[in-house]
């Protein structure tokens, strides 16, 4: 589910989408911890109403999800890039849009296996996007621009598993 509604509707949005079984949410609205404590505390109920009914949760304050393999563009920018072997997962939409849209340029020989808006890593983060991409069979590297790291150590822990994978 991709939830793309004004922040104070989005508790709303998540209580319905639970009652209804939904299992992963793409969560694009801003205006949570971003804005300050009030928004703080709006992604803390988003977050707990997610955790109610099982519901992971990318985002809030995200871009979205590209699996160009796969032809899903879960995201509000209308260009997939060209499938290929790596994987970019980044904290800013706006290194998202110029890395898919330099990578359309003819002269650049570069697919996208996996393009990760993770926003506020209210629930999904870093750690899950890597072992996601260590799993993908589309995936031949990874590529990560972060601005904010919750658990270093336990990040670690992760790229040294993940940089372990051989293909």
């Amino acid at each position: 589910m991709i939830v793309t509604v004004p922040a104070a509707v989005v508790p709303e949005v998540m209580e319905e989408a639970g009652k209804k079984g939904v299992k992963l949410a793409v969560v694009i609205s801003a205006g949570f911890k971003e804005i300050g404590e009030e928004g703080r505390i709006l992604e803390d109920k988003v977050l707990q109403i997610a955790e109610k009914y099982g519901i992971r949760m990318v985002g809030p304050n995200c871009l979205g999800i590209i699996l160009p393999h796969k032809k899903i563009n879960a995201t509000f920018d209308p260009a997939t890039p060209k499938p290929g072997g790596l994987t970019f997962i980044s904290q800013s939409g706006a290194i998202i849009t110029t890395i898919v849209d330099w990578s359309l340029l003819e002269n650049i020989d570069m697919g996208l296996s996996a393009v990760i808006s993770v926003g506020n890593q209210a629930d999904l983060g870093f750690d899950d996007f890597l072992k996601f991409a260590q799993d993908d069979e589309d995936t031949k590297a990874i590529v990560l621009y972060i601005e904010e790291i919750k658990d270093g150590r336990a990040f670690m822990r992760v790229v040294r598993e993940v940089t372990k994978k051989t293909r």
